[in-house]
């Protein structure tokens, strides 16, 4: 991917050869610290369980940061769309229960999660100023006749 990239570039006269170079070496740096960690956490439950904690609060801290809200809120959002699928898929025996299978499904629900809480929150506050543009400060609550 980084030869097309970097051929594309070229190709197109994008003068973003060094930044391409950067961003690539980055990301190999990225992926390798990533599996570093991800080795060491199936090792253990415990391990494995503070890492899913860690997916939970970065995704809810990255779902409040792209709506403009608070991160609890998106905690309780993503958190409720999250764990209780994978705790019912776990339960039923429709994913194993060892680590090596729970962090990867715990990472594409938080993930869904996360984009589904991102997604409601900017139209739920883009709805909010809309009425509060097109009613007045109070956001349209109050009852005008």
């Amino acid at each position: 991917m980084v030869a097309v990239a970097a051929a594309v570039a070229v190709t197109a006269r994008l003068n973003v050869g060094a930044a391409a170079a950067v961003a690539s070496l980055r990301a190999a740096v990225q992926l390798a610290a990533v599996s570093a960690v991800i080795v060491v956490v199936l090792r253990s439950w415990g391990l494995t369980a503070a890492f899913v904690a860690v997916m939970l609060v970065i995704a809810s801290v990255t779902s409040a940061r792209r709506i403009g809200g608070r991160a609890v809120l998106a905690c309780v959002a993503v958190t409720a769309g999250a764990m209780p699928v994978l705790a019912l898929l776990m339960v039923s025996g429709a994913v194993p229960l060892k680590p090596i299978a729970v962090v990867p499904i715990a990472g594409i629900f938080v993930g869904g999660a996360m984009t589904a809480t991102t997604l409601a929150g900017r139209r739920t506050m883009d709805i909010l100023r809309t009425r509060r543009r097109d009613r007045g400060g109070d956001g349209g609550w109050v009852h005008r006749p």
